[in-house]
């Protein structure tokens, strides 16, 4: 398996939306919340579909991805 993990792209979305806002200082927690929002807006049905499958949450838990064959 190989490990999908979102923690960097969720800081980087949300220093970008930060600076989006105008927030020149934001906490740690302003970040993660702000970049969760953004991963949310594009991926949220992925994600909820392997929360469903998995029981495990893609947000604090980096996915597992299995290769397969395509068609």
């Amino acid at each position: 398996a190989v490990f999908l993990d979102y923690a960097a792209s969720i800081v980087r979305y949300g220093k970008v939306e930060a600076t989006k806002k105008g927030i020149s200082h934001p906490s740690d927690e302003e970040v993660r919340s702000l970049g969760k929002a953004v991963v949310k807006e594009k991926y949220g049905n992925l994600f909820d579909m392997y929360k469903q499958i998995t029981g495990e949450d893609p947000y604090e838990t980096p996915m597992q991805i299995y290769p397969a064959v395509h068609y």
